[in-house]
């Protein structure tokens, strides 16, 4: 899966949808998603395999479990870890953190 897709998936969400940042103030809940680089197999001294990594960020008003179902359900095919969330205080969001492997 390239980011192009990863993109269309997580647009399935009914989200704003934005590689790193958005130029413009959004409605939350939205999502932003970046590369984390690649997590590579080696075997027989040669490379394998190379999964690409990415960090998916939903920020929303408050906690808000059902955006959260929303993003979990667009990404139940694939392996994915829910790393936390926080509030970012100078946006007045919180932000819950996901990373995938693809």
């Amino acid at each position: 899966m390239n980011t192009e897709q990863l993109k269309n998936l997580l647009k399935t969400t009914n989200y704003p949808v934005a590689y790193r940042f958005f130029k413009t103030a959004q409605k939350a809940p939205y999502i932003c998603f970046y590369g984390l680089g690649d997590n590579t197999f080696f075997a027989d001294g040669k490379r394998y395999a190379a999964f690409k990594r990415y960090r998916i960020e939903l920020y929303t008003d408050g906690k808000n479990e059902t955006a959260e179902s929303i993003v979990e359900n667009a990404l139940a095919d694939f392996c994915f870890s829910k790393d936390g969330e926080d509030y970012i205080q100078t946006i007045e969001k919180t932000r819950t953190i996901y990373e995938i492997e693809v």
